[in-house]
């Protein structure tokens, strides 16, 4: 899919190197030199080949310019030879050298501009990371959702002013870059986040409250561009996860608070971390996973059972934005909530 992506841009530029004045002068010398060849090769070989015809000087023109040389047509006259073919040899050389080198220039400035992220890129459907908390957290994130079956195609954008260039381990994963700040009108332009299908905003700094602040702003950046995207925050103090809510955040994940809750976990001796981990991670066989429930009225019990039968765990119910996990066997389960189960793949809706 990657490299599809880039063959596709790589065509685009090529359509913009033919619409410079550059490519059109190209154009008109080979054609002079083409009609010089075709011209100048009847001329001075058909008064001893009476057979030969304006075309058969067009195909030699042609197939001599591009270096191809058949050797069904050539000059035997010592005219022809140096004052036609020769000239005609040279300028085919030259025009095939330069068209590489102007391809080889564009292509190479264009990677330049992409992984530079100067690019307006022309994507939907697709996941922006804004903010820079690190290399090593960004390909973190770009596994996560490439083990996701559901999203392993997506295209992947991350919009930040943090960086200069792109690097390398992330662009070889085919992350696109867009550089400039996720407040800028342009650079949300660029980066197609009117578009987008998730945002997934990064605190700059998880130890400095200051970064909730910034985030507030990009929040209200993303949604001014009129985005339905689903958005998920990072924050770094509790306090502010309202705040984000209201600036248009679907989802505030706490880092700080989440920390605390495993660190008092596990000074009670309870290793949960690891155990949270597993669950949470695309990567591991058994996820957690929030799914709609399509099926007729049941009681929670009954549902617990039904879905072991098929290698499920049934944890818990979302209804009407309020979690239950464990409501109890008697709980009613209705058409339209979701069941947070354990399962190693995530169905699409459940129904039994």
């Amino acid at each position: 899919m990657f490299l599809l992506q880039q063959f596709l841009r790589s065509l685009r530029g090529l359509r913009l190197i033919m619409r410079t004045r550059q490519w059109v002068k190209l154009v008109i010398f080979v054609l002079l030199f083409v009609l010089f060849g075709t011209i100048g090769f009847y001329l001075t070989e058909s008064p001893k080949r009476p057979d030969l015809t304006v075309m058969d000087g067009l195909w030699w023109a042609i197939v001599t310019m591009t270096t191809v040389g058949y050797g069904d047509l050539y000059p035997e006259s010592p005219l022809g030879r140096f004052f036609v073919a020769f000239p005609a040899m040279l300028a085919g050389g030259g025009v095939i050298a330069y068209t590489i080198s102007v391809v080889a220039n564009y292509l190479v400035e264009a990677k330049h501009r992409e992984l530079r992220g100067m690019n307006h890129l022309d994507l939907h459907n697709h996941i922006v990371l804004t903010n820079y908390p690190g290399t090593l957290k960004i390909q973190d994130m770009v596994q996560e959702i490439r083990a996701d079956k559901t999203k392993g195609d997506v295209s992947i954008v991350l919009l930040t002013g943090s960086i200069e260039e792109l690097p390398e381990s992330l662009a070889m994963v085919g992350v696109a870059f867009v550089k400039g700040s996720p407040i800028n009108d342009d650079a949300l332009e660029r980066a197609c986040v009117k578009k987008a299908a998730h945002c997934i905003v990064f605190a700059q700094d998880d130890r400095d409250e200051n970064s909730d602040s910034y985030n507030l702003g990009v929040l209200v950046g993303l949604r001014a561009t009129g985005s339905k995207a689903n958005i998920v925050a990072e924050c770094v103090s509790p306090l502010h996860k309202g705040l984000m809510r209201k600036a248009g955040a679907d989802s505030v994940i706490c880092v700080g608070e989440l920390s605390t809750m495993l660190l008092a976990q596990a000074s009670q001796g309870e290793q949960m971390q690891d155990l949270i981990a597993d669950l949470a991670s695309n990567r591991t066989p058994q996820q957690i996973d929030a799914v709609p429930y399509k099926g007729d009225a049941v009681s929670f019990g009954d549902l617990s059972t039904k879905l072991a039968a098929k290698d499920i765990v049934l944890i818990g119910v979302t209804s009407g934005g309020k979690y239950k996990v464990n409501p109890g066997t008697g709980h009613r389960v209705e058409t339209g909530d979701d069941l947070i189960i354990i399962s190693a793949q995530q169905p699409d809706a459940i129904r039994v």
